[in-house]
């Protein structure tokens, strides 16, 4: 089973509709290409961990995931941020690799990074949590 940050990009990059607006400029931890050229997509893990009951883990894992669009041009990283809303809010099932019970938007920001060199080529992020919530196995202890 692929990792959720593994699943996550192999679903995000199967997308033509994602691949149409960033190629193949999706990374993790907002870190993005080395020579800061094309709108990109980052994603990172900001919290989450494994639910349990009374009797142990329930095997269910739950995630909140923040997965940040960039561009130059507002509209444009707009754009990105639909284009990987369709592909995963409200989806379940296995998707390219990406395992989950359910996928809800929970939030949504728009920022404006200023260039360090004082020009306009500053980069506009649109950042947006989803809750991903997904199953794996259960540990069993060998004790």
């Amino acid at each position: 089973m692929a990792t959720l940050e593994e699943g996550l990009n192999t679903h995000l990059r199967a997308s033509a509709a994602v691949t149409a607006l960033v190629s193949n400029r999706i990374r993790p931890i907002r870190r993005r290409a080395k020579d800061g050229t094309g709108d990109a997509i980052t994603y990172r893990r900001k919290r989450g961990g494994f639910q349990h009951d009374l009797s142990g883990g329930t095997g269910r894992v739950h995630a909140i995931v923040e997965i940040s669009c960039w561009s130059q041009d507002y509209d444009d990283a707009k754009a990105i941020a639909e284009a990987v809303r369709n592909e995963l809010q409200g989806n379940s099932g296995t998707m390219n690799g990406l395992d989950a019970i359910s996928i809800t938007l929970l939030d949504e920001e728009d920022d404006y990074i200023d260039p360090s060199d004082g020009s306009d080529n500053g980069w506009f992020v649109c950042v947006v949590d989803y809750l991903i919530i997904r199953q794996n196995p259960i540990p069993v202890p060998t004790i």
